[in-house]
This record gives structure tokens, C-alpha cells and sequence, in this order.
């Protein structure tokens, strides 16, 4: 009897560790432009950001998605493991962010993506993203940087 409860002890604690760990984990991803109305020949930025909490399992193979209306002219990934104990809880954050340069090349309104990322053998996808594109000297002016440090915005005294 004290070896089925034993066996019966074990099986439990197994589940138990493993449904904790499968519920630790939370997947965060986000695309987002760094400017959503453009004009033909500019540049933009897309970026798809993807976090992972608390399994250790690290986003790959990011794609973009859908870009009609663009051409990619180059890719950057950065991933980032970090570890982190409070109180001696230990948890850790795997975070890979992507950016794609995009160059616009025709007038009208796109639907970037969904970009998605593989996490834990399934693929993840950020929502879509829309941008304008406008003729030449047609797009809103953004404004100033306020930025002291920003070498190109115009802030600060200088």
C-alpha cells in the first residue's frame, strides 16, 4: 500500500510541476511603425517584438508577414536572455526584437503583416499593422524632437 502511495505522490507532484510551469508561461508579441503614413521612396521601420516569461523557450524564425507595397531592404534580430531571482523566486524573460527597413513604392493604404515569430514549436503572430503612402512631399510633418541628445531633432540649447 505504501508503494501505490508513494507512486500515487509522485504522479501528483509531476502534474502539478508541470501544469505550474505550462501556466508560468506567458508570451507577449507586438509589431508596431515607427512613422504610419509615409511617401513613396521613404523609408519605415517595422518592428515585431516578442517576450517570453517564465519557460526558457526563446522565439525564432521571425517573418514579416504581408508587405504589399514594400520592398525590404534589410533585417536586424537581437535576442535577449535574462535570469532574474527575487526573493528568491527565479524567473527569466527571453525577448527577441526585429526590425525590417521598408522602403515604400507605390501610393495607397497597406496592411503590414501579421509578422509572427515560432515559440515552443507553435508560431505566434503580432496583429497587423497600417500604413499610408502618399506622393512626395504629401506626408504630415512630424514633429521636433525635444530631445537634447538627439543630434538630428533640434532639442536642447545648442
Amino acid at each position: 500500500m505504501s508503494r501505490a502511495r508513494f507512486v500515487l505522490f509522485t504522479l501528483f507532484v509531476a502534474a502539478l510541476a508541470w501544469t505550474s510551469r505550462a501556466r508560468a508561461q506567458s508570451v507577449d508579441i507586438r509589431a508596431a511603425v515607427d512613422n504610419d503614413t509615409v511617401e513613396v521612396g521613404d523609408t519605415l521601420i517595422y518592428t515585431l517584438n516578442v517576450s517570453v516569461r517564465g519557460s526558457g523557450e526563446q522565439a525564432t524564425d521571425p517573418q514579416p508577414g504581408a508587405h504589399a507595397g514594400f520592398d525590404v531592404l534589410g533585417t536586424s534580430s537581437a535576442p535577449v536572455h535574462m535570469n532574474m531571482n527575487f526573493n528568491g523566486q527565479r524567473s527569466s524573460v527571453d525577448n527577441l526584437t526585429t526590425t525590417w527597413t521598408l522602403r515604400a513604392t507605390r501610393t495607397g493604404q497597406f496592411t503590414l503583416g501579421p509578422a509572427s515569430a515560432e515559440v515552443g514549436g507553435a508560431r505566434r503572430s503580432a496583429g497587423a499593422v497600417r500604413v499610408t503612402v502618399v506622393p512626395r512631399g504629401k506626408a504630415p510633418r512630424r514633429p521636433r524632437s525635444n530631445n537634447p541628445f538627439d543630434p538630428f531633432g533640434g532639442g536642447g540649447t545648442g
